[in-house]
């Protein structure tokens, strides 16, 4: 095996290690996408504060964003009721 989903230099996977392989990759997948998903969340927010505000500078605009990630109003604890398990 040379590398560490199992595969041999030919491409195949060994069977033992497909289940792992696997949930690597769907791990990654899942991750990237809710990086992306907060990327979006976070474009959509700053055109949101531009339209509020059409006479605001970038600096202005980049400010109001960093605010709002930071104390998130009617969030302020976070998106759900209580800790996560």
């Amino acid at each position: 095996m040379d590398n560490r989903y199992g595969e041999d230099r030919g491409g195949a996977v060994h069977p033992r290690r497909y289940t792992r392989a696997v949930s690597d990759r769907l791990l990654i997948e899942r991750f990237q996408t809710a990086l992306d998903l907060w990327a979006t969340g976070v474009a959509l927010r700053r055109q949101s504060v531009r339209l509020a505000h059409p006479g605001a500078t970038e600096a202005e605009v980049e400010a109001l964003v960093n605010q709002w990630l930071q104390e998130r109003p009617g969030a302020e604890i976070g998106d759900g009721p209580g800790p996560v398990p």
